[in-house]
């Protein structure tokens, strides 16, 4: 592991920061008996340390988890963080769907920040190939509405209920005026 570092990143090691830290999360844990189970079992584990430590989340979770499965963590955020930088945008669509699935199947999404759901939310309606068409985002709310429990119901705020109430009441004006408008 150290040779591979060292040819791939002599220069970062000049610097004490770097040096240490890395040395800590590589050291930190090992037990010669119980390698297997470590952040770091193979020469490759140690090829992206450099971008994990240049990436500040990256690094928490790497710092932070447990076992092989800090270090997937890390590498994934660093997937997921250089998707803008290539000219053929599959490869990241492909990173975003696989870490897509495995959020939503995280019992945690529900305790997620709303701001951050928000943001979210927002952001994926500008990928382009969505459901554009009125009729099609019509047909998804009806759906998402569908499938609401009744206990999700229940839970609606006042304001969200009054919201919808106030959505229903502008379709069915701007369909009674569209109506009139055709006799």
């Amino acid at each position: 592991m150290f040779d591979e570092m060292m040819r791939n990143y002599t220069a970062r090691f000049r610097e004490a920061d770097f040096r240490n830290s890395i040395f800590d999360v590589l050291l930190t844990g090992y037990e010669p008996e119980s390698h297997k189970h470590h952040k770091f079992t193979r020469s490759q584990d140690v090829l992206r340390l450099d971008e994990i430590y240049d990436n500040s989340d990256a690094w928490q979770a790497l710092e932070h988890g447990k076992g092989d499965k800090a270090l997937k963590e890390a590498l994934a955020i660093l997937d997921i963080s250089n998707l803008g930088g290539s000219a053929d945008p599959n490869p990241a669509l492909r990173r975003v769907v696989k870490g897509l699935e495995r959020l939503v199947s995280n019992r945690s999404l529900p305790l997620a920040d709303q701001d951050l759901l928000q943001n979210f939310h927002a952001y994926s309606q500008q990928v382009p190939g969505g459901p554009t068409d009125p009729a099609a985002q019509i047909e998804q709310m009806v759906d998402w509405l569908e499938a609401m429990s009744a206990v999700q119901i229940a839970e609606l705020e006042r304001s969200s209920v009054a919201r919808l109430k106030n959505a229903l009441s502008i379709v069915t004006k701007v369909a009674a005026s569209v109506g009139k408008a055709k006799k």
